[in-house]
């Protein structure tokens, strides 16, 4: 079990695992571990990382977050109390876990401060290895960030990118070399999706009739995301299935605006919000068809979710998704922001039994093959492997011997 122990404005949740001294010394620095993309992947990697060779830390500038205790029963995590908007604190308290730590690599994520104090205090506390997660579209980042970025991306020795698409932006965008951007797609543990439970015990609990043609998205309720595109799409859909329901799977900034969306077009009594779960393997039981209508995606991991489930997928063309998504295979891709060929593709999936067991089959295969959270591991213990020996640090080859 874990326990957050209090340390004045600075905290620790303990675990109790053993982990070799020996082992690489990776910090991974995050604003907080709240359900989201960036959390979610790196709680699945970390799950599959081989602690003999790998000793992950955590740090959060601001309080833990949801995932903190899952986090916690795999990684010592170390959560910096809120105290405001003091950033002298948050770069000493990263700086100051660094030196305490003796770390051998710095690992950050996302467009926030995390990243930018992260990589300024790996620097100054002369850590061997610094490393910048780019999960999304670096060219729409705002012009502050491209300042701190064009001071840091000559300190950071490598990128992560979860896409060929992302990485393609990061080079020409902020004019990385190449050799420094490595793609590592995200990866899930496929036994996690081997839910017992059938798909009408799942409904029944959600309240949806077992005869039901039931659609879902599990996203962030965000404009980006798209969800008021199907929600237009809806009418169209009803009408050709009538037994259709639409489900929502997460929380968000857009939440009351897409409620009155539904309301407008009266369509309340089919779409169902759900909220953020961490039940996601067992409520893609009760789903037909997935769908993630996102005008701007990196990668997508709630499509590798659904494809683990055995759901055909239909998706947009952005981003990173149509390197998860076979166009035809394993399920359909759409324009963004066209709510009709969006509708058409549902339909077409709903009407066609046959087909969406196709698709979910040969979906689920692509996953065991392209995006299992062990691959995951593997290419990041290899990738820290590598950039530690070319920083001089020999003792840390793990596969030339």
């Amino acid at each position: 079990m874990s326990q957050i122990i209090d340390q004045g404005p600075e905290s620790r949740i303990r675990t109790n695992r053993g982990i070799p001294d020996r082992a690489i010394r990776a910090l991974h620095v995050f604003l907080d571990l709240s359900i989201g993309g960036a959390q979610t992947i790196f709680l699945n990697t970390l799950r599959a990382i081989d602690p003999t060779y790998c000793r992950i830390i955590v740090a959060c500038l601001e309080e833990p977050g949801a995932l903190a205790s899952e986090v916690a029963e795999v990684a010592p995590v170390y959560c910096r109390a809120r105290l405001g908007s003091n950033d002298i604190q948050a770069f000493l308290f990263l700086f100051r876990l660094m030196r305490a730590e003796q770390v051998d690599v710095v690992h950050t994520y996302l467009y926030s401060r995390s990243s930018v104090y992260g990589r300024l205090a790996a620097i100054l506390a002369q850590v061997p290895v610094i490393i910048a997660a780019e999960m999304g579209r670096v060219s729409q980042y705002p012009w502050k960030r491209w300042r701190a970025e064009r001071l840091l991306t000559r300190f950071t020795t490598h990128f992560v990118t979860l896409s060929q698409a992302t990485r393609i932006d990061l080079i020409h965008t902020q004019q990385v070399s190449p050799s420094k951007v490595t793609v590592i797609y995200p990866g899930v543990d496929l036994t996690r999706f081997d839910v017992q439970e059938t798909p009408s015990t799942v409904r029944y609990g959600l309240g949806l009739l077992d005869q039901a043609a039931v659609i879902g998205v599990v996203a962030r309720l965000d404009p980006l995301k798209g969800h008021a595109d199907l929600i237009a799409a809806l009418p169209r859909i009803l009408q050709a299935v009538p037994t259709t329901r639409l489900v929502f799977i997460g929380d968000g900034p857009a939440a009351s605006d897409l409620r009155r969306q539904i309301h407008e077009v009266a369509l309340a009594e089919q779409v169902h919000f759900l909220g953020a779960r961490r039940d996601i393997p067992k409520l893609l039981r009760a789903l037909d068809v997935f769908v993630l209508p996102s005008h701007q995606e990196g990668l997508g991991l709630a499509i590798i979710e659904a494809m683990a489930s055995g759901l055909p997928v239909v998706a947009t063309r952005v981003g990173g998704i149509p390197e998860v998504v076979v166009d035809g295979e394993t399920g359909l891709l759409v324009e963004p922001g066209n709510p009709t060929e969006l509708g058409e593709a549902i339909i077409h999936l709903l009407s066609n039994p046959r087909i969406r067991r196709q698709m979910g089959d040969k979906g689920r295969q692509r996953v065991a093959l392209h995006f299992t959270a062990q691959q995951t591991a593997v290419n990041l213990e290899t990738l820290y492997g590598r950039l530690l020996q070319t920083s001089g640090n020999a003792l840390w080859i793990k596969f030339s011997t």
